[in-house]
Order: structure tokens, then C-alpha cells, then sequence
């Protein structure tokens, strides 16, 4: 009898921990059918970007800021935003880029000096895949520094090229300056792969 008891009341144990297992997981199946829901609405804020896509910034820049949205920390959308460093400084949006159904590629400006590009690729259900700024090293104020752009282009088989162009008049070594023209030309060559991964 003692047995009996033992065994049947083994029984009601495993079939209460069956049960509490089923639902943690629907739980689970529900807030992530939510988050992808969520996701497919946030999205949807995002204007197309045609493909091949050209960016140039500090001088002359191809971008102003009636060409993006800002984007709200307070906002729910907050959990699909990048982690990139934005304390004090404001994110905006600007569109997706069309890839394939396996992942969805946004394009995004951070709000530093100058406004910077930063592309952030999600799995379908919105978890981040990968996110990356797009400039090499990018520009600032430096002695002698004539011209100072950063470009970004992404061609229609997603291939990105970075490049820094800079020209200087002077050269200058602490207090000793000399007359001379030097241009600089920095780039780094990229892709978004077909699982959604940002490679240089």
C-alpha cells in the first residue's frame, strides 16, 4: 500500500511539473508571437531605401535632418534601438533596406559632432543580429585640415564601402608649420551576409 501511494503520489509530482513546463513555454511562444508583432508595427515606420545608397558627412553632407525621424528613449520601440553609446545625444531613424525574409537591415543616425550612420540587422522576431557604425575613422578639427568628408555607399548585392577623404594645406609638426598639400584616403570594404551578419 505504502508503495502504491509513493508511486501515484511520483505521479501527480511529474504530471504537475509537466503541466507548469507547458505553460512556462506558452508563456514564452506568446511574448515572443508579441515582440514580433511589435516589431513588424515598428518597422513599418521605415521608408525603403533604394539600393545603391550614398551617404557623405561633414562637409557637404548628403543628409539633413528633415530627412530622418528622432526616435524616443521613453517609447516602447526602445527595446529594438542599438546599443550604441547615446547618453545626451539623440537617434534618429532614417529607412530599412530591402534584403531577404530571413532577416530586415535599418539604417540609423547617431547625433554626435555630426550626424553618423549605424546599420543594425534583426532576426524576424526583432532581436538584433549585428550593429555597426559605418565611418572609418570620420572627421574632426585638426591643424592645417582644409577638407574633411566620410561616405558610405551599400550596392544592391549589400556590399559597403567606408571611406575618409582628407586635405590638409599645412603641415604641422608642434609649432613648426611648412607649406604643403596632403590628401588622406581611408576605406574598409564590408558586406551584409545572407544571415544578416555585418562583416569588414
Amino acid at each position: 500500500m505504502k508503495n502504491k501511494s509513493w508511486i501515484l503520489g511520483l505521479g501527480f509530482i511529474l504530471l504537475y511539473l509537466v503541466a507548469c513546463s507547458n505553460n512556462a513555454k506558452k508563456v514564452e511562444i506568446n511574448q515572443t508571437e508579441k515582440q514580433e508583432q511589435h516589431f513588424l508595427k515598428y518597422i513599418s515606420k521605415f521608408k525603403k531605401i533604394d539600393l545603391p545608397f550614398f551617404f557623405r558627412g561633414w562637409t557637404n553632407s548628403t543628409l539633413q535632418e528633415r530627412d530622418l525621424f528622432e526616435l524616443s528613449k521613453t517609447s516602447k520601440d526602445s527595446i529594438f534601438y542599438p546599443d550604441e553609446p547615446n547618453i545626451g545625444f539623440r537617434l534618429f531613424a532614417y529607412g530599412r533596406i530591402e534584403s531577404n525574409a530571413s532577416f530586415y537591415s535599418i539604417l540609423y543616425f547617431l547625433e554626435l559632432d555630426d550626424l553618423i550612420p549605424i546599420l543594425v540587422t534583426y532576426s524576424t522576431n526583432g532581436d538584433i543580429i549585428n550593429s555597426k557604425s559605418l565611418i572609418v575613422n570620420g572627421c574632426g578639427s585638426d591643424c592645417g585640415l582644409k577638407y574633411c568628408c566620410y561616405t558610405t555607399t551599400i550596392d544592391k548585392d549589400l556590399n559597403i564601402l567606408l571611406a575618409d577623404t582628407l586635405l590638409y594645406n599645412q603641415k604641422c609638426f608642434d609649432e613648426y608649420i611648412t607649406d604643403s598639400t596632403l590628401n588622406y584616403y581611408h576605406s574598409k570594404k564590408g558586406k551584409i551576409s545572407k544571415d544578416g551578419k555585418i562583416l569588414f
